[in-house]
């Protein structure tokens, strides 16, 4: 491909050259060539070049939402005693499922709050970036380490994470983190992260409806054995019994 795009630019200059009528037309087209080029390429541009520098974890910047597949939490030396890994996966339909520890519907919206969390961590302006030992913060003995997942090959079930991040020792608002294959330790925000520190009861889908409640129009509560039934109605704003007045 590059090799045709060099042949085509040297047409359009050699066309310049030898026939100054159509110069405009050449130019023209080599304008579109290389912006074509650029855009086939994925050449970014300076402040694509400058948002991808702030942010944490780069590798998740080109990757969309709903190609994250799957996330894993492993719990880490400094972890409380008795914490657990967490494993949630991407099913059909958007929704999540925990696979470990146990097998149960996740909480779709911490998932993925989190996948959208760590996609956009950007690097503190105002810490900048930690160089030396890690002790101090918490980072020789990470608490946990997440792996974020995408679309896996063909023929593999997993595959490679696309990312990895450390975590290690809040400090008040704020959590000390390492990307994964970086000796650099970052200064973010801890409620972005809490999830990652939370038991897997936090994770679980404690909802038993996700239905909103301007969709619902009525309520009818059932009592076989006393042989009474209550029914509310929404009117408009505002809701009144039916039953059993």
């Amino acid at each position: 491909f590059d090799l045709v795009f060099v042949l085509a630019i040297t047409e359009c200059t050699t066309l310049m050259s030898h026939h100054p009528s159509w110069s405009g037309l050449a130019q023209g087209l080599l304008v579109l060539g290389v912006l074509w080029w650029a855009d086939y390429a994925k050449v970014r541009t300076r402040k694509e070049q400058q948002e991808l520098l702030n942010r944490l974890i780069p590798e998740l910047v080109d990757t969309p939402l709903n190609e994250v597949r799957r996330i894993e939490v492993d719990p880490g030396p400094g972890a409380p005693e008795g914490a657990k890994p967490i494993v949630v996966e991407r099913r059909e339909g958007g929704s999540w499922q925990m696979t470990r520890p146990t097998d149960a519907a996740a909480d779709a919206n911490l998932v993925e709050t989190l996948a959208r969390n760590l996609k956009e961590l950007r690097k503190s302006a105002d810490a900048g970036t930690i160089h030396g030992d890690p002790t101090p913060y918490g980072l020789d003995k990470p608490t946990a380490t997440v792996k974020v997942f995408g679309v896996p090959a063909k023929g593999e079930s997993a595959g490679r994470p696309l990312a990895t991040l450390d975590v290690g020792k809040k400090d008040g608002k704020r959590l000390y983190v390492r990307p994964g294959g970086d000796s650099g330790i970052e200064v973010v925000d801890a409620v972005l992260l809490e999830a990652l520190t939370s038991p897997p009861t936090r994770w679980r889908d404690t909802a038993l409806f996700h239905v909103p409640s301007f969709r619902v129009g009525e309520v009818a509560v059932r009592e076989p054995n006393a042989g009474r039934e209550i029914d509310l109605r929404r009117d408009e704003r505002h809701w009144r019994i039916a039953q059993p007045i």
